[in-house]
């Protein structure tokens, strides 16, 4: 999963969107051509590629991944997420593991920070890394935090969000 575009205050205009195909209520997609997904502050999401196209997110990664963009940086002391763009990051996640059969732990849902950028190798976060999805993304970046934080949220939205 990589993250982090911009940082939230960059973020000026309106979007125009359509519908995602029933996947997710009250959701919203936007063609364009960096990656698979982007959840939007606003609790909205936008579809750059088609889930048929290798996303370019992760070097040594990409062949059967899923590129989700977070748009903000959510690094220590910098963006914090709205309500909304939390509640669609879990859901989007939850949704896309359902759909796709895809394990809900470390294995099926990686972040951007535990790749070397140079070697494309996982590191869990030592190395030529980038901060992504951010230091402060429920949580944290590491290993831990995302089993301690995400993933029990992505789990309780498999059972809570019946529409997913």
């Amino acid at each position: 999963m990589a993250a982090g575009l911009c940082c939230l205050s960059e973020i000026t205009g309106s979007f125009s969107l359509d519908g995602i195909d029933g996947e997710l209520p009250n959701t919203k997609w936007l063609c364009g051509d960096c990656t698979t997904t982007h959840d939007l502050p606003d609790g909205k999401i936008a579809v750059g590629r088609s889930f048929d196209t290798i996303p370019a997110g992760i070097k040594g990664a990409n062949q059967y991944g899923i590129c989700i963009e977070h748009l903000g940086n959510f690094d220590a002391g910098a963006d914090a997420m709205t309500p909304a763009q939390i509640d669609v990051i879990v859901m989007l996640n939850a949704a896309l593991c359902r759909k796709f059969a895809i394990e809900i732990d470390t294995n099926g849902i990686v972040y951007h920070h535990w790749w070397d950028i140079v070697t494309g190798q996982r590191t869990n976060g030592s190395g030529t890394v980038k901060s992504c999805p951010g230091t402060n993304f429920f949580g944290g970046n590491s290993l831990q935090a995302c089993e301690s934080n995400f993933i029990p949220l992505i789990k309780s939205a498999m059972l809570t969000y019946t529409t997913i």
